[in-house]
């Protein structure tokens, strides 16, 4: 069975990240695969270097009337049994044809582009439920979580490359540099921890305002589970959906930077909380988070589809 993945933006964000990940993770696991993609180098070079047959599309606006057929005739020469869409402009342009087409949504995307699909694959039980509140029936709604890599022993960036004092308690904020991040929130409780260092990996539209805050002082819970770190998160739908306030994670008020403080200072405070809520992150990691338990569950959802 053939499954075609089809991404239609261009970008570096979360999504296209894990898109090749994921696309990696099932080659490895024997899937055999091919992709559509609009035009990004780096990410060509990494698919081909999976051994994945790559075809790059144009994935226009509405005007664009070559990309689905382009498609739709990669998909025959692969002789697709699914097509997954990621997002909503990959579902615009997935063809109709004797396959199954699935959408994966990451977020809380416009149901119209996937109309007409067999199958929708959430990543969060959240987005899943409100899938089936927009009128989707819900024998045709999946929830499969993203899954996060164990570091391998040794990787790693050593404080003295950040010029971060060697006993100084350091917080990690990840993600995009942008306002959904609320890494401005985190840089503003930072005020209130004079002891601690912080750490903001990302890039994006922020970062130069960012930067300036910081001179005078969904997918990133996981991944911080999976590198053994206890997580402080504001109760926003991708951390509440995750988290389990009190047992594998602490749950702050949102845009409250004096709520994220103390909450980071509970955890400071309490080394046995902080490994705790390590321990109990890891365990959900190789449970349910893990690369083996996540592409176990779309193995089994392209079988379920693969004889359409």
């Amino acid at each position: 069975m053939s499954v075609l993945h089809l991404l239609g933006t261009a970008g570096e964000g979360g999504a296209e990240t894990y898109f090749v990940d994921l696309v990696e993770a099932l080659r490895r696991a024997g899937v055999d695969e091919a992709a559509a993609i609009r035009r990004n180098p780096a990410r060509e070079a990494r698919l081909a270097q999976a051994g994945v047959p790559v075809r790059v599309l144009r994935f226009g606006g509405p005007l664009d009337i070559l990309t689905r057929p382009a498609a739709a005739g990669f998909a025959a020469i692969h002789r697709t049994r699914v097509a997954l869409a990621w997002m909503n402009r990959a579902a615009r342009h997935t063809p109709r044809g004797p396959w199954a087409r699935i959408g994966r949504l990451g977020g809380y995307y416009n149901l119209k582009y996937y109309k007409g699909f067999d199958h929708l694959v959430a990543n969060t039980d959240d987005i899943a439920d409100w899938i089936v509140d927009q009128g989707w029936p819900a024998g045709r709604v999946t929830c499969i979580p993203n899954f996060a890599a164990v570091p391998a022993e040794g990787e790693g960036v050593a404080r003295a490359g950040l010029d971060t004092p060697e006993d100084a308690p350091l917080l990690l904020a990840l993600g995009r540099l942008h306002e959904a991040k609320a890494h401005d929130v985190a840089l503003q409780a930072l005020t209130r921890i004079p002891d601690a260092w912080l750490w903001v990996a990302g890039a994006g539209p922020l970062e130069a305002k960012l930067k300036g805050l910081a001179e005078p002082l969904g997918n990133v819970v996981i991944q911080a589970w999976a590198h053994g770190l206890p997580v402080v998160a504001a109760e926003s739908q991708g951390p509440r959906a995750l988290i389990r306030d009190g047992d594998d994670g602490r749950l702050v008020p949102i845009d409250d930077a004096d709520a994220l403080a103390a909450g980071v200072r509970e955890l400071l405070d309490q080394p046995m909380l902080r490994a705790r809520f390590a321990a109990s992150g890891a365990a959900r990691v190789e449970a349910e988070f893990s690369e083996a338990a996540v592409v176990s569950r779309w193995r089994r959802l392209f079988a379920d589809h693969g004889d359409t």
